[in-house]
């Protein structure tokens, strides 16, 4: 859906519109709250979808906002009142959206509380690594080697460590081809084996015939003079592409000792050493195997500087601290550890989302809870009976939920209670209570007329939805 003002602007004249505080329509239109066939297709099931949609679009502004800001932990409250499979709906909505997100890109973990209890550190980090796949580790790899070439460009150092290569250029290539450059270098396409084996086949086949009768090749050889001449161009053309060879391996050995040189002088952790060496030397689909978890608080920190170089961010978001009380004091003491880790880390590397609920945060301490920015879910409407008619108290306060999920509402918030006007605005409770009656207390026909008489409000310059616009709006309730 386009800009609700942009949507207005044909509209001809130089006429003062209502000030709605609007950027879209924030109502739902027909198509997504319409029954479909099929599983998962019912109205409840497309409301709450409405519901978790809003949220998340929430909470994925407000964390990169903050964080652009330079806020990189975040806590977020889960409703006290809905079931699990809500929040769990809301929480794995952020994964997914964070997942999706071209720009920053980012890299994100969902780490539920389980797998980090029995070992806190080693569980996120081995969570992490089953997500960094092969491609994503080579985009790192790519990512390092060109940042660590333009480093030795930049300072002088190419020209002795790297004498055959032209290292500006290369690095054009590398930023042009997504890092195929590179793989131009290190992989050498070698003989293969098995026409090795065929030719062995044959000098053997050669021996094995009796010396008094000539073999095919000799009496070829006899009855054409001019095969002494094509043995001496294939000799020639084999000593060509054996010298090439010799020459590629050369400049990869090169280019390996130049670049695994600033590796061991880099800070990252044994274990990140070790997958770059292997990813250098052996192939980037063999390096993911080779990050470890010891050394756990430098073995992340390294593993996640790595990956930023190409992802522009990385998220955790740590799901299910739900059981606090549940724990031994030995567990409590350990995760109180680890999220002191993680409070340490992200501080300089990442963002740090931790998904519970504020009975958690007042068992574990207020003043370890004071460190995070509280982000709260606002999901009440998931709880309505969809089945049943829509209380007239819980009408206004449906319309003004959906309205406060409107960006420009939000970000001139200040602005609309200076003017002391009321949630639902430009609804009237009376226009309200007169368009609850006019779809029968149906949720669905409520929000869709709704988002329709704010489109017509808007197209006819009037000041405010009350029940009187509504009754002279009677294509829209049917």
């Amino acid at each position: 859906m386009g800009s609700f003002f942009e949507q207005q602007s044909k509209i001809p004249g130089e006429v003062k519109y209502p000030d709605y505080f609007l950027s879209e329509n924030p109502f739902p239109p027909q198509e997504s709250l319409t029954e479909g066939e099929g599983e998962g297709k019912d109205f409840s099931s497309l409301f709450c979808a409405q519901i978790y949609q809003r949220e998340i679009n929430s909470l994925v502004s407000s964390i990169l906002k903050s964080n652009e800001q330079g806020k990189k932990k975040f806590w977020l409250l889960k409703n006290d009142k809905l079931v699990a499979e809500h929040n769990i709906s809301v929480v794995t909505g952020l994964f997914r959206a964070l997942t999706v997100l071209e720009t920053p890109r980012i890299l994100p973990a969902y780490v539920p509380f389980p797998v980090i209890i029995r070992e806190p550190l080693g569980g996120i980090l081995q969570w992490i690594n089953d997500r960094l796949n092969v491609e994503r580790f080579r985009l790192s790899v790519c990512a390092f080697m060109y940042q660590e070439l333009k480093k030795m460009h930049e300072s002088g150092e190419a020209a002795d460590k790297l004498p055959s290569f032209d290292v500006a250029e290369l690095l054009q290539k590398i930023d042009e081809s997504g890092g195929e450059a590179i793989d131009e270098i290190l992989f050498i396409e070698e003989p293969e084996e098995a026409e090795v084996e065929v030719e062995v086949a044959e000098e053997t086949a050669g021996q094995g015939e009796s010396k008094d009768q000539p073999s095919d090749k000799e009496t070829s050889a006899e009855q054409d003079p001019e095969s002494d001449e094509a043995e001496s161009a294939d000799n020639e053309e084999a000593e060509a592409i054996k010298k090439e060879l010799e020459e590629k391996k050369r400049l990869r050995s090169e280019f390996i000792i130049a670049v695994e040189s600033k590796v061991a002088k880099s800070s990252f952790s044994p274990q990140v050493k070790s997958a770059l060496a292997v990813a250098i030397t052996k192939g980037y689909e063999k390096g993911r195997s080779y990050i470890g978890t010891g050394e756990y608080r430098a073995t992340l920190k390294s593993l996640l500087s790595l990956i930023a170089l190409y992802h522009k961010k990385t998220v955790v978001i740590l799901d299910r601290l739900d059981n606090w009380d549940m724990l031994d004091e030995t567990q409590q003491a350990a995760m109180m550890g680890t999220l002191t880790e993680l409070d340490w880390l992200f501080g300089q590397v990442g963002i740090l989302v931790l998904a519970s609920y504020e009975r958690t945060i007042e068992m574990i301490g207020t003043d370890f809870a004071g460190m995070f920015e509280k982000l709260p879910l606002d999901l009440w409407p998931v709880t309505l009976d969809l089945k049943s008619e829509l209380p007239a108290e819980k009408a206004l306060d449906l319309i003004s939920y959906f309205l406060k999920t409107d960006v420009y509402r939000k970000e001139n918030k200040n602005e609309l209670e200076g003017k002391e006007l009321p949630d639902c605005f430009p609804f009237t409770e009376d226009g309200i209570n007169h368009l609850l009656k006019q779809v029968d207390g149906d949720i669905g026909k409520f929000l869709i007329a709704a988002g329709e008489l704010l489109n017509a409000g808007w197209a006819k310059q009037h000041a405010a939805i009350d029940a009187e616009f509504v009754k002279n709006q009677p294509s829209l309730l049917e």
